[in-house]
């Protein structure tokens, strides 16, 4: 499996230290040209909504999503690019330029140590799905990059709000955060998300581990309340209320609920919590917009485990998780000689390999091919 083998690789080119900085970059500018090119080459077949985008760009009037209608930028998207006539596989590497490109580039700006956090991105398998939902790929990419450019002078958040918001880059940067859910209405959830890590604690340790802990206790004990049929209730209310959510509600439906084995729990939801509990404790700074959006990120994960199919709505921060962890972690455990940290640094890459054995275990209907070796 194609996936298997490139985290292998990867895994091996991260443990091997390079003594100069220029062969990192070296190595991790080919992660991600790696990373782009798999979703920029691959054919029609790769994931199961990439034919049907395709189509529906070369076709307007194809009837491939039944009724479905498509939010107004993303028309507005591909009505652009078709006044340059350009092929299907053409489109497909447009939209990977705006989405995974973007993506890889602001991981590429903001990590300390690129070679960790694209391996990260890799792992936790976070890229898979810009192989296929070319909508919410956009979207995502969109958030992404609007973060970094809001990231960049947060400092100034504080002084005035329409001082700060008037400023170019601060406009573009909010700009972006609009257009994302114009691409796909799931990117409200990450706007809203991205407001509450705004206004979250920089500095507040226990605030976090507290949090995490508590969303823990609440994931496991629900195994034995049933809570996911009230949380579905819940969806449901707010969907039929909320006309834009409405077709999102099946996101929610029992065909994608997990397993409730107390086993599964500790198996998925445990390494995900222990990871951004160590990261708190080896942390001596203040947490920036990507590391407070990574802990909202876990206790996310934790409240709607029993939701698989709410990894949408997730998959806005994970981006931002690869790159907190890697800030947080990499300085404290970064030592030219042989110490605990690095007894500490081999548990936590067992940590990770057992975490994509996990995610990898779940891909089995993601058989990869590049366009040219299509049939």
């Amino acid at each position: 499996m194609v996936y298997s083998l490139l985290f292998f690789l990867f895994l091996l080119a991260f443990l091997n230290k390079f003594a100069s900085e220029k062969e990192n970059k070296q190595i991790a500018a080919i992660m991600a040209f790696v990373l782009f090119a798999l979703v920029a080459l691959r054919s029609d077949r790769v994931g199961p909504d990439t034919w049907g985008y395709v189509q529906v760009f070369l076709n307007p009037n194809s009837n491939i999503f039944g009724n479905r209608e498509f939010e107004g930028f993303f028309v507005g998207w591909m009505e652009f690019w078709r006044n340059f006539n350009l092929s299907g596989q053409l489109y497909k590497i447009v939209c990977a330029i705006a989405s995974i490109g973007l993506v890889l580039v602001v991981m590429w700006k903001s990590s300390k140590q690129r070679i960790w956090t694209y391996t990260l991105f890799l792992v936790l398998f976070s890229w898979s799905f810009y192989l296929s939902g070319i909508r919410q790929a956009l979207a995502m990419g969109s958030f992404t990059f609007g973060t970094y450019l809001l990231s960049r002078n947060l400092s100034d958040l504080s002084v005035s709000t329409m001082k700060y918001l008037f400023k170019r880059e601060n406009f573009i940067a909010v700009l972006f955060l609009v257009l994302s859910p114009m691409f796909h209405t799931t990117a409200i959830f990450a706007d809203v998300m991205l407001v509450v890590a705004l206004f979250s604690p920089k500095n507040k340790k226990s605030f976090y581990i507290a949090a995490i802990i508590l969303s823990f206790f609440v994931c496991v004990t629900a195994v034995f309340k049933n809570a996911e049929q009230l949380l579905q209730d819940a969806f449901d209310v707010v969907s039929s209320e909320i006309d834009e959510a409405s077709r999102y509600s099946g996101y929610t439906d029992q065909d994608y609920t997990y397993n409730t084995d107390f086993y599964i729990v500790l198996k998925e939801a445990l390494p995900i919590n222990f990871i951004a509990i160590f990261s708190l404790l080896l942390c001596k700074r203040d947490y920036d917009i990507y590391e407070r959006l990574f802990f909202w990120l876990v206790i996310m994960s934790d409240l709607f485990f029993y939701f698989p199919y709410m990894f949408r709505m997730k998959m806005y921060f994970y981006p931002m998780g690869c790159i907190a962890v890697t800030n947080m972690i990499w300085p404290a455990l970064y030592k030219k000689k042989f110490d605990v940290n690095h007894a500490v640094m081999i548990v936590f890459v067992i940590l990770l390999t057992y975490v994509s054995y996990v995610n990898l275990s779940k891909q089995d209907t993601f058989k990869y091919e590049f366009f040219f070796f299509a049939n």
